[in-house]
């Protein structure tokens, strides 16, 4: 009787090879979410989300690009600050709109000195502090434009949104409250708040 080892080999070989390829594919994914990938610095740009990505990268050992990560965050929560205050002003005069618009050309200007002054600071290494932009009044004109498109575009989505949705949530609830009531819970919420509140 003759035993021969070459097909087992070959299917070891194969899956090694299947764990090799499985390991390279999550190297290149992993390369996105590098302290210098494109998603880590896309997330680093999130109004609040950055400074999130800036305490990782503090963790891992990275002050300057904990640095570049919260003075990036600053600017775009500053800005969208400015803009939810601006909408909101603007609403009491019938123009929420304008109110974005101002809102985001006031908080602009504001949001890109914080992140140079932190970026100056804080930022040891000069290839990573060259990477912010200089103050000029272009980059404040360009910036408050596209901070006033996004947020007007926001707005116009989250109204088309509550447009579309409000009859799908209005249909749901009307079929919860009939499911409720078949079941005897109605009562229970048509009761006062303060009286459950006093239980």
């Amino acid at each position: 009787m003759s035993f021969s080892l070459t097909p087992q080999i070959y299917r070891m070989r194969w899956r090694l090879e299947g764990i090799c390829t499985a390991f390279e594919a999550r190297d290149r994914l992993l390369v996105y979410f590098a302290k210098d990938g494109a998603i880590t610095k896309f997330l680093e740009k999130l109004p609040v989300m950055g400074m999130v990505v800036g305490g990782v990268h503090w963790l891992a050992g990275n002050p300057d690009h904990a640095a570049r990560a919260i003075a990036a965050s600053v600017n775009s929560t500053g800005v969208t600050i400015g803009m939810v205050i601006g909408t909101a002003i603007g609403s009491c005069f019938a123009s929420p709109p304008i109110g974005c618009i101002v809102g985001a050309a006031i908080a602009t200007p504001c949001g890109i000195y914080a992140e140079l002054l932190i970026a100056k600071a804080y930022i040891k290494d000069p290839r990573m502090r060259a990477e912010i932009q200089e103050a000029t009044i272009g980059r404040c004109i360009y910036e408050t434009l596209r901070n006033t498109a996004a947020g007007a575009a926001a707005g116009a989505l989250a109204a088309w949104l509550g447009k579309a949705i409000t009859p799908l949530i209005d249909m749901a609830m009307q079929g919860l409250v009939r499911t409720l009531a078949r079941k005897g819970v109605v009562p229970a919420l048509e009761a006062p708040l303060s009286a459950i509140l006093r239980w």
